[in-house]
């Protein structure tokens, strides 16, 4: 089979709190299934965060993080003497391994989060807000409706998402081709694609 789908309604995400009580994750996908922080190749979440404070480092792993709620996040990279406002739907890329600390100057915000570990593969991040037409690369794709609500069609399979509600995807040919219809003006799409090193 060409590609494989599987739906991952908003109802099905559940919060776990951080232990220094600074927010909370909710797993979206992990890859392979049912894998954990030790043996994940990559992995999907949204998280809440609600304090100021460090981020926790993952050492060997490339990370990817998309503002999808509040207005601002400003990250303090204190290995490189430097900071970066991070705006709402403009994807950041960082080594896990880095040092850095986060300050919330117009409080609490929603983060969109992969995770990829670089001896198992390559991940990137964009931003949809208008209709798109796109034919797919190999691999592994997570489509994420952000904001507003999103009609997906591909190989002839239809996918409504509402706001919060995510498909994982398998491409295993380049002959799949997605369109992307946004319901409203406001809408966002969060499309992650990871490109294993081993397919």
């Amino acid at each position: 089979m060409e590609t494989t789908l599987h739906y991952i309604p908003a109802s099905d995400l559940h919060a776990t709190p951080w232990k220094n009580g600074g927010g909370s994750t909710k797993e979206v996908f992990s890859y392979p299934p049912q894998s954990d922080f030790e043996t994940f190749s990559w992995r999907i979440s949204i998280a809440a965060v609600e304090q100021a404070g460090p981020f926790s480092s993952f050492p060997g792993i490339d990370r990817h993080i998309v503002l999808i709620a509040g207005q601002a996040m400003v990250l303090h990279h204190l290995n490189a003497e430097h900071s970066h406002r991070l705006l709402p739907f403009q994807p950041l890329a960082f080594a896990g391994e880095d040092a850095i600390e986060c300050e919330l100057p117009t409080g609490p915000t929603f983060d969109f989060n992969l995770m990829v570990r670089r001896s198992a593969g390559q991940g990137d991040v964009v931003c949809w807000h208008q209709p798109h037409q796109e034919k797919l690369r190999m691999g592994h794709y997570v489509f994420h409706s952000a904001q507003g609500n999103h009609s997906l069609t591909l190989d002839q399979q239809h996918m409504p998402l509402k706001t919060g509600d995510s498909v994982y995807v398998t491409v295993s040919s380049t002959s799949s081709t997605l369109h992307s219809i946004p319901q409203s003006t406001d809408s966002a799409l969060v499309v992650a694609h990871i490109q294993p090193l081993n397919p």
